[in-house]
This record gives structure tokens, sequence and C-alpha cells, in this order.
């Protein structure tokens, strides 16, 4: 008996086997041959830098990509194995050397993507170009600028990456993020003071890669002027600095806060509470003038914010716009700035909501003056009020046309509070709410809105009180749990008869309404079933597929939530069609004459 089992599993593993190499052979996978090549040319119209290295192609990492999903990867090209398969499909061909996130010299980072195709049966050829990916900046000193001072360095940092330092003897190019970059000078003069003074010298607002940025430092001993030369390539300007004893010796600029507190001794952290103050606001002072302000946040309530934040001293219209939007108001800053700017936050507290249980949101201050210095880093963190705020609910069912969510209002009128349901994407305020008190519990009350869809995902509502937005609360829908049924003699030549079975029968009309019907021949590959083709019948729960071809298997599945989740696959193949013979043909006439006994 034992021997009879095992060759039974023997048979099963080798028709297995057999069903998966068939499937390759069916076109349901196909192949792909890589050739990349690398291009370490950089926009450079200068001689002054040596060629660039390229590290060897088959040292190169490769990642096959759907969407942001890696569905392959290999460390180094060379581990490739051409009779690697994938199923067919549309991917994304991800090869680079080296990590962006490492800057500094001898640290180059390449890449290159390619969109491909996979072709039943087929192997399909993928080419790509990695380029380098990295901003190359150079420093030069002149000999003027050697004698003039007694010891100096520079450092290079890219917005939100990391510091590179240059030490006086350095030649070498450092690779940096693209994007804003800033440049600083350290030194100390000849006949100056002992201790270091530290200025920022110079900045490219959108350094791109694939270039490279020389900078050279004179010094005009006479005038006391330090330029900074920038090489044809960029359209950044020279830069000319005073480094007199007078200038280095005025006071870095500074901010004076409203509305806010100190909350660390070794760092400048402050605490800015609205519902104490009815003003947040800071005020940038900077004797002699500014050229720089930096404003930046990484709350998720202002995602329009670029990440590198807004340079107040050089404001675009559209990043006026941007801050008139979010209520941040500004006086001093633009074409009439002088010594003084005021940043109020006072507008923007109606836009900071408590997002995941996270009420507070960091804003991010730093100023530079004409004469290069530099401000302290300000950190404020501003908290959202917690007196007015909706809370968590209870999940509704599909397509529920109701829903009760409860909210907290310490202080004012409820009937003022207004409730929104995003609604295709936009937030859409819901005319129809009755607002009621819960019993036991002061200060809270249940909103009870009505007249709209809630569909078959989960819905985000806000509620504002005069002004003031609460944070958004999800909704989650309840998906009834339900069967599919579909026996071989429900399926005809062209038609099939599934069979739904909801695991509540009350729960039948909500499924049924939104059921939709996906087919594929291969299991992997699903087309939806036209409307025209799918009737339904809620009473039943009947649902019947038409337009299939005779004679062909099919894979069978359904969803009712858009898409989010799906029935188990169920496979039948379709009848064929059988020709009846014609019986007129092949048949011939005798006339009978006789008697038959």
């Amino acid at each position: 008996m034992k021997g009879i089992l095992k060759f039974i599993l023997f048979l099963e593993i080798v028709l297995l086997c057999s069903c998966v190499n068939d499937e390759k052979r069916s076109g349901a996978f196909g192949g792909m041959s890589l050739h990349l090549s690398a291009n370490s040319s950089v926009t450079d119209v200068t001689t002054r830098s040596s060629e660039e290295v390229l590290p060897s192609i088959q040292d190169f990492s490769i990642s096959v990509l759907q969407g942001d999903k890696v569905q392959a990867s290999w460390d180094k090209l060379s581990d490739y194995d051409e009779d690697t398969t994938f199923p067919v499909g549309s991917y994304t061909l991800k090869a680079f050397y080296g990590d962006i996130e490492k800057e500094g010299f001898d640290s180059p980072y390449y890449e290159g993507t390619t969109d491909f195709n996979i072709r039943g049966g087929e192997t399909t050829p993928v080419e790509t170009t990695c380029k380098l990916a990295n901003t190359k900046i150079s420093i030069e000193y002149t000999d003027d600028f050697k004698q003039y001072f007694k010891t100096y360095s520079s450092t290079v940092q890219a917005e939100l990456g990391s510091e590179v330092s240059f030490s006086s003897g350095e030649t070498r190019a450092a690779y940096v993020k693209p994007g804003r970059i800033s440049v600083k000078l350290t030194f100390t003069k000849v006949n100056g003071g002992l201790s270091p003074t530290t200025i920022e010298v110079a900045t490219i607002e959108e350094a791109l890669a694939q270039h490279h940025y020389h900078l050279q430092m004179n010094v005009d001993a006479g005038k006391a002027m330090l330029s900074i030369v920038f090489d044809r390539v960029t359209e950044v300007r020279p830069i000319t600095l005073d480094i007199s004893d007078k200038a280095l010796n005025i006071k870095p600029p500074y901010f004076t806060l409203t509305g806010f507190e100190k909350t660390s001794n070794d760092g400048n952290q402050w605490d800015g509470n609205p519902i104490e103050s009815n003003q947040l606001s800071a005020l940038l002072t900077s004797l002699g003038g500014f050229t720089k302000c930096i404003l930046r946040t990484t709350s998720p309530n202002l995602p329009d914010w670029p990440e590198e934040g807004f340079n107040l001293a050089a404001l675009t219209p559209e990043d006026q716009a941007l801050l008139d939007k979010s209520g941040v108001k500004l006086i001093g800053f633009g074409i009439n700035q002088d010594q003084m700017g005021i940043i109020n936050f006072t507008g923007l507290i109606p836009n900071l909501n408590i997002t995941d249980n996270n009420d507070t949101h960091l804003f991010y201050l730093s100023a530079t003056s004409t004469y290069g210095k530099q401000s302290e880093d300000y950190v404020l963190n501003i908290t959202t009020p917690k007196n007015f705020m909706l809370l968590p609910t209870e999940p509704v069912k599909m397509k529920s046309k109701e829903v009760t969510i409860p909210v907290k209002l310490k202080e004012g009128n409820p009937q003022n509070i207004k409730l929104y349901y995003r609604y295709y994407g936009v937030m859409t305020l819901i005319n129809n709410t009755v607002i009621t008190p819960i019993e036991g519990k002061e200060g809270y009350y249940n909103i009870k809105a009505s007249g709209i869809d809630m569909g078959v995902v989960a819905k985000d509502f806000q509620a504002e009180y005069n002004g003031l937005k609460s944070a958004i609360v999800s909704v989650a829908v309840i998906i009834p749990s339900y069967s599919v049924i579909l026996e071989p003699f429900d399926v005809w030549s062209y038609t099939a008869e599934m069979t739904i079975i909801p695991e509540y029968a009350e729960d039948m009309s909500n499924v049924m309404s939104a059921i939709e019907a996906y087919i594929s021949l291969n299991g992997s590959t699903w087309t939806k079933v036209d409307a025209k083709d799918l009737k339904l019948d809620v009473t039943t729960g009947k649902a019947v597929i038409s337009g299939l071809t005779p004679g062909t298997t099919y894979y069978f599945r359904t969803t009712c939530d858009d898409g989010t989740t799906y029935s188990i696959p169920v496979m039948q193949a379709t009848e064929s069609v059988i020709q009846l013979p014609d019986f007129t043909q092949g048949w011939g006439k005798t006339i009978f004459s006789g008697t038959i006994n």
C-alpha cells in the first residue's frame, strides 16, 4: 500500500511540474536579454578635471519592477541568469551603481531606467544607459586667496543632504545630490584673530544632475573683498562679499518670536500653542540686510510646499500664492526688504489638522545676511488645538446612505459644526446633518449625516468649526462575505451561470447590486466582463455571463468592492459546438414492390 501511495505522489509531482512547464510554453511567460551601458559625460566647458573613470558594467545592480513593487533583483549584472522568465506584462528595468545617499569624494551614483513589455514565449531585448545622477562640485583657491588667509576650508551641502568638507589642499570633485546647494567658507585671516569665521559664500539654487560646477575663490586684498566666480556652465552670477573686519564683526541674523516658548536649552526649539496665544509670529533682524530667509515644514497638511522650503527673500509669484493660500502673511520681504521682516503664522492655524493622532507641526527657519553670515537654525513646533476634533467611528455597511460620527467640542455652539466627506477626490459639504449631544459626556456630540453614498471603499470625513478644521477621519465600509459556485453543468457553449451566495441572506441585494465579473484564459491576465454580457438576478443570486467562446477553458472571479478584493477564481471549460450530420446527404431512393411478410 505504501508503494502505491508513493507512486501516486510521484505522479502528482510529475504532473505538477509538467503543468508549470506547459504554462511557460503556453505563452504566459517570457524572458529578457539585457544590454547595459554607462555614460560618464557631464556638462562641463572646462578641461580642468580628469575624465571620469567608469565602473565595470558587470558591477551594476539591476531590479525589475512593476509599478513601485520590485519583482526581481540582482546585486550584480554578472549574477543575472538570462533563462529567468517573467509573467506576461509591463515592467521597468532599473540599473544603478553606488548610493545616491552617499555623498562625498569618489562616490558617483549612476542610474538608468527603461520600460519594457514581456510577451508570451518571447525573449525581449532590453537596453538602458546609466548616467551620472549626482551633481559634481569642484573648488579652486587662487594664490591671492591663499596668501590672504591663515587657515581656510570649505563645505558643500545639498538641501537635505550631507555636508562634504573640502580641506585647503583638496583638488578632487565631490558628488552631491542635485537641487539647492550651499557653499560655506571657514577661515582665519593672516592679520586677524584666532577664532575662525564661517560665512555662506554661494548658493546654487537648482544644481542639475550630470553637471560639473567649478567654483574659484579669490581675494582683492586692497578692498578686503572676497569674490566667487563660477564657470560658464552655470547661470550663477559672480558673487562679491565684504570680508573687512567691520563686516565680519556684524551680528548674524536672528529671530524674535511671539507666541512661542523655548523648550530646549541646547538648541533653538520653540513651542507655539494657538490656544494660549492669539498671535504666532517671527521677526527677522539682519543688520546690513539679508539675501536669504528659508522657511520649510514637514507638516502633512501643507503638501504643496516645496520640500526644500521657500526663500522668503526671493519669492516667485507661485511661491507667494502658496503662502497666501496657506495663511502665512509676510511683511518686509520681497522687493522692499531692508533689515527686518515679519512672518505671521496666525492665519495658518486653521489649516493645521490632527493627522494620525499627531497634533504637532514642525517649521524650520534660518536666514543669511548680505555679508554671508548665517543665523541659528530655528525649529518651531505649532500645536493644533485639541478642544475640537472628529473622533473615530464604527464601520458602516457597504452602500450605506447615512453615517454617524462623534465629535469633540469643548467650547462653542455645536450647531456651527460643518461636516465634509471626500466625494470623487474633493471634500464636499454634507447638507443633511443632525447634531445631538452624547448622553453623559459633556462637550461630545454625534453628527448624523444622511443623503450620502458610502459606496464600497472607506470614506474620508472632516469637520469644520468657525474656520478651524479637524483631522480627517476615515470611516471603513463592511464588505459582505460571499461565495461563488460554478458547476460544469452551469457552463454552456457561449454562457456560464454563476451562483452568488452571501454569508448572510440579507446582504444579497447589496452584493448583487455591486457585483462585477472578470474572466481570464490563463489565470493571471483578467478582463472585465462588459455590462451588456452580464445579467444579474438579485432574487436568485444568479450571474449569467454571455459572449464566451465554445471549447475554451476560462477562469472566473468576481468583486463587489471595485477590485479591492476578489472571489477565489473558478475554472471551467465551455462546451464545444457539435455539428449534427445532414441526413439528406448520401441517401438514395429505391422503389419497393412486393409483399412484406
